[in-house]
């Protein structure tokens, strides 16, 4: 008998199970910048389909338990932007426009047809400004249309390295280095029409897992693997910081783009964000996925614009050539 209770009683709280731990995860990543918030920035959009789907099933047998859904729900919406985008605007592209592209190419690990299948189609896409991350020094002499150029390689320093290939002049430049770590920023004032913006290119604290071994090995994982999670959020929540301050102190146009090894809804992502705009919320269409593990969608890498500049198109790639995607940006001023 008592047994029936407590099952019963446990019963009518599993409908509250769902849009809890949507909850938590809300207040985990918007109130506090804890590294443990990552979890959750990870597998939010689950959680939040499960409660729609949660919330229209309880709405039918007319539960009034579905409230609770529902009250998550919109304060998700308040918090952060949808997962999937609708953007279907025709091109709006004019002679003032100029395009930005961020890209991680992985250092151009893989054979021969995959380095040249890269620079094939770097030039074939043609961005007027091409900022990558973990860049080949030798696949330099394939981009020789850029006459103005910021080579992050420097022989006393241990880094990834990461360039930026202009079509405009680069009137400044320099580093952004993170202690004890491969990874690292830099920033470019480029001149567009007589005007000079500011474009940090990052590559934030990777996760450094081999899928097949680190993953594949389940018996390891949880001891292996989340410590070495919870410690890299920690780091990249620094290093977003030290770019923010670093911001902070420019007095002019920001462009913040590259490779966060975070998404959108980690605590890194919102302090790198501010009052910036997502482009691919402004003008992308669907999940926006730069990054798959396991054929899980990520976004990743990301492009933030100042409320200066227009978003006239976002376009998200799908080469397959190295473990992240290309991502395309089409701006104008406002003014």
């Amino acid at each position: 008998m008592q047994f029936n209770i407590f099952f019963k009683r446990l019963k009518s709280l599993l409908p509250l199970v769902f849009p809890f731990f949507l909850l938590l995860g809300i207040l985990s990543i918007v109130i506090a910048e804890i590294h443990t918030s990552f979890l959750f920035s990870l597998f939010l959009p689950v959680l939040v389909v499960i409660n729609i789907f949660q919330f229209i099933i309880l709405l039918v047998k007319k539960k009034k338990t579905a409230i609770f859904n529902l009250s998550v729900l919109v304060l998700f919406f308040i918090c952060f932007d949808f997962f999937y985008q609708f953007n279907f605007e025709e091109d709006k592209k004019t002679n003032d426009t100029f395009s930005i592209m961020s890209y991680n190419s992985n250092s151009f690990r893989h054979d021969s047809i995959v380095n040249n299948g890269i620079v094939d189609a770097l030039r074939g896409i043609k961005p007027d400004i091409l900022f990558c991350q973990e860049f080949s020094y030798f696949k330099l002499d394939g981009f020789k249309t850029y006459p103005f150029r910021f080579i992050g390689y420097r022989r006393e320093f241990k880094k990834s390295l990461q360039v930026v290939l202009s079509k405009y002049p680069i009137k400044n430049k320099g580093y952004i280095d993170f202690p004890k770590t491969r990874n690292n920023a830099m920033f470019v004032d480029v001149e567009i029409n007589d005007r000079v913006i500011r474009v940090y290119n990052l590559h934030l604290e990777s996760f450094k897992l081999d899928v097949r071994n680190d993953i594949g090995n389940l018996s390891s994982s949880y001891k292996y693997l989340l410590p070495r999670f919870v410690y890299a959020e920690e780091k990249r929540i620094a290093q977003a910081n030290v770019v923010r301050n670093h911001i902070n102190n420019f007095d002019g146009d920001v462009i913040v783009l590259g490779d966060f090894n975070s998404t959108q809804y980690s605590s890194v992502y919102r302090i790198l964000k501010g009052d910036r705009e997502d482009t691919f919320v402004a003008q992308g269409s669907g999940f926006g996925s730069t990054f798959k593990l396991l054929n899980y969608p990520f976004k990743v890498d990301h492009i933030l614009v100042d409320p200066s500049f227009e978003v006239v198109r976002h376009e998200n790639f799908n080469l397959q050539l190295s473990d992240h995607e290309p991502v395309l940006v089409e701006l104008r001023f406002k003014n």
